[in-house]
């Protein structure tokens, strides 16, 4: 099971509400292990020209604060459902157009489910059938991931849920998925192992004056094998800003930035580092140390109970030691996103709002957070630096997801 649900519990019940609804197609998958590649992506307009933009097949997962979750899925796809750790999965909607001239008799499993048909025509009436079944639509406070529906789906499920109380509740959820389950870090070490390899290969193949797509093309492959999914890489060109341009070719002298970034079972890798075709200079190498201290810093910094900005603080001293001023490190959670909380940043007196919570955030980090830490300096004519390791928050400091063991031509760790 992906997620916190003692996590979950407490802060549905520091908000005073009975449940959370997940309508996000990743809090969906957080909350249930449900996912489908396109949900994302389809939209109303795609099958009706004059429909609006909002997701096509939405659905939701019931979360209350006792009792068990209910999954609502369009029956379509509900064949991919056999994996997830929900017992009661709801489905609605009509199913494709069955031809059953050559089928047999019976159907058993999650098959016949199917085709015995359901009796909730919207995931809204679906939704609002299993909350009156657990008396949850009469007087409640119920929380609701407003992000992930749209104006229409809003609107369906205030009109039938008139005697419930819907608090947006998309912001604490963001919070739950903060601190990650032992489920959750397996699966992201995975992903962050095969991207490492992946890189690493890559750049060991590359060539003086050969271009990003072939290096690209090297990634995608090696990810491949291992069933991980591309979904970028990037180099700083010349050291004066960010390209994915394919035809980009980065010259023997120049020391090449590298940002890359994959996606295993729905969990994001982000990793960084350089390179060069040629022995570094005193300057590179001397600038390289100052940035790997600083990531170095700052992952000595990630410990419970240390505020975001302590940790930015942590980098940034470390780098004005190394010389370097005027650069601002990064630092972000990561997860079902490539970014996500906390954010390492200055403290600028900001707020998490939503109507369920109000925290500062300047968040103080938890135990099992997952947080990326990077760097980058740019040396216009010259290339670019870049240092980029992802860490889990320990009592004694942040511990390294893997064990990075970058060879040359990468500049040595």
């Amino acid at each position: 099971m992906l997620y916190n649900r003692e996590r979950a519990i407490k802060y549905m019940k520091e908000a005073g509400v009975s449940a959370i609804i997940a309508t996000s197609p990743k809090s969906i998958t957080y909350f249930s292990g449900y996912s489908w590649p396109l949900e994302s992506s389809m939209r109303q307009y795609m099958f009706t020209p004059e429909a609006s933009s909002e997701l096509m097949f939405s659905g939701f997962v019931l979360i209350p604060a006792e009792g068990e979750p209910t999954l609502i899925l369009g029956s379509r796809f509900a064949m991919n459902s056999d994996d997830v750790w929900i017992r009661d999965v709801r489905l609605f909607g009509g199913n494709f157009p069955f031809d059953l001239s050559m089928s047999p008799a019976g159907f058993v499993g999650k098959a016949g489910e199917v085709m015995r048909g359901n009796s909730y025509e919207t995931a809204a009436e679906a939704l609002v059938a299993v909350m009156r079944e657990r008396g949850l639509a009469d007087g409640s406070r119920i929380g609701v991931e407003i992000e992930g529906m749209g104006d229409s789906g809003r609107l369906a499920l205030a009109g039938l849920l008139p005697d419930a109380t819907l608090l947006d509740c998309t912001k604490l959820i963001r919070l739950v998925r903060m601190v990650k389950t032992d489920a959750e870090i397996d699966r992201m070490r995975t992903a962050i192992n095969i991207a490492e390899r992946a890189a690493t290969a890559a750049i060991e193949q590359a060539q003086p004056d050969g271009t990003l797509e072939a290096i690209e093309r090297e990634y995608r492959i090696r990810l491949g094998e291992h069933c991980a999914d591309f979904a970028a890489v990037q180099l700083a060109a010349g050291g004066v800003g960010l390209t994915t341009q394919p035809t980009y070719a980065p010259s023997r002298s120049e020391v090449v930035f590298t940002d890359w970034c994959a996606i295993y079972r729905n969990y994001w890798a982000d990793i960084g580092m350089s390179f060069m075709f040629e022995a570094p200079p005193e300057l590179v190498r001397t600038k390289d140390a100052a940035l790997k201290e600083c990531v170095a810093a700052g992952g000595r910094a990630l410990r419970p109970g240390v505020r975001s900005s302590e940790v930015f603080r942590a980098m940034c001293d470390a780098l004005a030691k190394g010389g370097i001023e005027g650069n601002e490190p990064q630092g972000h959670g990561i997860g079902l996103d490539v970014r996500e909380y906390p954010i390492i940043v200055p403290d600028c007196g900001g707020r998490i709002v939503d109507d369920c919570i109000d925290v500062s955030a300047d968040f103080p980090l938890e135990e099992n957070m997952v947080i990326n830490l990077e760097i980058g300096h740019f040396l216009p004519a010259i290339g670019a630096i870049q240092n980029e390791q992802s860490f889990i928050v320990r009592s004694g400091g942040g511990e390294l997801l893997i064990p990075y063991s970058r060879r040359s031509p990468v500049l040595a760790l």
